[in-house]
């Protein structure tokens, strides 16, 4: 029998549409004034993250912090990297959001941990299963800016996984979702790409699940299927015919599967879905299937986010 879950992806919109869910805007606004202290924005940037647990809480089994703290996801755990300046901003694949680039100036080291604390907060408030995210190394590696070109891109690749290595130590979480949308597209090698990947998960110590989203991930199917991860998850959206193309590829893992478009305001019919959805349970023989939407919602105006959410919430009680 599949153990059929919901989750969020990663991210949820920060901003809401009416003035009682602007409040972090405005305090971030006064902050970068110098007009409150980090501490207030901290107690705010925690309020709202408990308001969205708790939409999250009505419609999913598996919730994240809605990566409230994070300004981007390429510079969020590198800002307080030894070896590396956070520069201007960038345009992140082919969305309307950008991420500050951080410019590799030496070997990077770790210097303290975001997550930790992340972490913790959201196990305190929530009762459901928790996800901790990490944006994966091959896309912290490639989206950022080598300024020592005799620093190679592989000993990039081996230093930020060790940072990343040290950030999920016993993660405390029931899943941890390394986003590597990069890895479907790198010239990195493969092989080293493996061990980068086992280091990480091994220091992690719970289910892991490798995200890959904004490309076609039946592309790799296969070397995705070899990392040690526990669950592959893709995004349906950038993946034609994704059904009857999953058929010819070998993915024995369980699937995240990204069936809702986290990038189009446009809500998907939960009957069509479960139509499809039906069929491909008749063969599918994993442990778990997580329907998610196909990445962060940040990219969708509250209302619809949370739009998105039911049809998962929806979807799952047709399936049952």
């Amino acid at each position: 029998m599949v153990k059929l879950l919901t989750a969020i992806h990663s991210g949820f919109p920060r901003i809401g549409d009416i003035a009682s869910e602007q409040k972090l805007r405005f305090e971030i606004q006064k902050w970068e004034k110098k007009e409150i202290t980090d501490a207030d924005l901290h107690n705010t940037e925690n309020e709202v993250i408990k308001e969205i647990v708790s939409i999250e809480e009505e419609y999913l089994d598996i919730v994240t912090d809605g990566l409230i703290k994070w300004y981007d996801p390429v510079s969020h755990l590198l800002k307080k990297t030894n070896g590396v300046k956070i520069n201007g901003l960038i345009r992140f694949f082919d969305t309307n959001f950008y991420y500050r680039q951080p410019i590799i100036e030496d070997s990077p080291s770790a210097n303290g941990t975001e997550l930790e604390e992340e972490i913790s907060l959201l196990r305190s408030i929530t009762k459901k299963q928790t996800k901790g995210v990490i944006t994966g190394p091959v896309t912290l590696t490639e989206l950022s800016l080598r300024k020592d070109k005799d620093l190679t891109a592989d000993k990039v690749l081996e230093n930020i996984t060790n940072i990343l290595a040290n950030e999920v130590k016993n993660a405390g979480v029931d899943y941890l979702q390394i986003d590597d949308p990069q890895i479907a597209i790198t010239d990195l090698n493969q092989s080293l790409i493996n061990k980068m990947y086992e280091k990480i998960t091994k220091s992690a110590n719970t289910k892991t699940i490798l995200s890959v989203y904004f490309v076609d991930g039946l592309n790799i199917a296969g070397f995705l299927n070899n990392l040690p991860v526990d669950i592959v998850g893709i995004d349906t959206t950038y993946s034609p015919n994704f059904f009857n193309r999953l058929k010819t590829h070998n993915i024995s893992k369980s699937l995240q599967l990204g069936i809702v478009d986290a990038r189009n305001t446009a809500l998907e019919d939960a009957d069509e879905l479960a139509n499809q959805l039906k069929i491909f349970l008749n063969d599918y023989n994993r442990g778990e299937l997580i329907l998610s939407p196909s990445a962060s919602l940040e990219y969708l105006p509250r209302s619809n986010a949370i739009s998105k959410l039911k049809i998962l919430s929806d979807l799952k009680s047709k399936l049952k």
